[in-house]
């Protein structure tokens, strides 16, 4: 086993004593050890076996604990884990996933095998499809019968004045493309039904599937959560509540909630209002009702949501922030709301049956 410095691998001082590393994984030591930290890592800058470290830390007097401490922070790594330095579209990628702690080789070939299902190619689809596209996926299915309107170019950042009036998906998949050519993506110029889901499911059905929800209709969350429960196909719902970015539940089959259990985030026509007149005055100001959708909120919910797709490829499951629950972030405040959404057995939509 070949041991070698990791290119997180940073340092520097501050009142007597030594910095190593930067985010959750930075730690702090005595003058003395940051030296001898300092040593290991130029020793291993070339890779190099465990006996020539051992060997190494003999000869200088260091303590193997501290090349301990080095690994265990990430500023070290064993061969299979460690990331070459290449100009393509993996290499920081997979250096963020070590940063997490993740194996960025293995995580990067769980892409590679999955294909995405994104409905909604909106604000949020932007975010997401970029985000997945960087990451070379199996392929990239887009639902959406949207066309281009100006209106939304304050934060659908891949189109621009040029594409107005033109499909959504279509002009997303070109962008697409251009920045990741190893690219397989289909497009369906109309909105999400189950019909389209399930010759897209029946297309894939031998290969590993996740189906990301963006867009803001009521009914294509129910639609599209029926779809994957009855083929057992992971799903998780993006989106934001105004000034919440908010992700989840996210349904995997046979672990954890969708996002009807508990009746969670649906509104049943038995529970609105019975008078006929406020009735008529809700409808009204329902039909008026139009969703802030901005920068903001909506790139901070894909951020969200990716960290969560992340965390579900590596199977990590304990890890990720919306399994058995809704989770959401404040987009001014950074504020979070949990609100948990447990499995039911009387869910009409899942029905686990615990």
């Amino acid at each position: 086993m070949f041991y070698k410095t990791s290119y997180l691998a940073t340092g520097g001082c501050s009142n007597h004593q030594g910095i190593l590393g930067v985010g959750t994984k930075q730690y702090f030591v005595s003058e003395a050890d940051y030296l001898k930290s300092l040593k290991i890592l130029d020793f291993l800058l070339n890779k190099k076996t465990y006996d020539e470290v051992i060997k190494f830390c003999e000869k200088n007097n260091i303590n193997k604990s501290i090349f301990d401490t080095l690994v265990e922070h990430n500023l070290i790594v064993k061969e299979n884990l460690y990331v070459e330095k290449k100009d393509d579209l993996n290499f920081k990628n997979k250096l963020y996933f070590h940063a997490l702690g993740l194996n960025g080789n293995a995580l990067a070939k769980e892409f590679a095998d999955t294909t995405f299902v994104i409905v909604g190619c909106g604000g949020i689809g932007n975010f997401i499809s970029f985000a997945i596209g960087s990451l070379s996926p199996r392929k990239i299915e887009l639902i959406d019968g949207d066309k281009i309107e100006k209106s939304n170019l304050n934060r659908q950042f891949l189109f621009t004045e040029n594409d107005i009036g033109k499909y959504k998906v279509d002009v997303l998949k070109k962008n697409l493309v251009e920045r990741n050519n190893k690219l397989s993506i289909s497009e369906y110029k109309e909105y999400v039904s189950k019909e389209v889901l399930h010759n897209i499911f029946e297309q894939n059905k031998k290969n590993k599937t996740l189906v990301i929800l963006s867009g803001d209709s009521f009914s294509a969350l129910s639609l599209t959560a029926k779809a994957c429960v009855k083929s057992e196909i992971p799903f998780l719902n993006i989106g934001y509540l105004n000034d919440i970015s908010a992700i989840g539940p996210f349904y995997i089959p046979g672990i954890s909630s969708c996002p009807f259990c508990h009746n969670a985030l649906s509104i049943s026509d038995d529970i609105s209002s019975g008078h006929n007149e406020s009735k008529i005055l809700e409808d009204r100001i329902n039909a008026n009702n139009e969703a802030p959708s901005s920068f903001t909120n909506n790139a901070l919910a894909a951020s969200m949501g990716m960290a969560d797709i992340i965390e579900f490829l590596s199977h990590n499951y304990e890890r990720i922030n919306s399994l058995n629950k809704r989770f959401g972030i404040n987009s001014a405040t950074f504020e979070k709301y949990v609100l948990e959404v447990n499995r039911d057995r009387k869910c009409e939509i899942c029905s686990h049956g615990e």
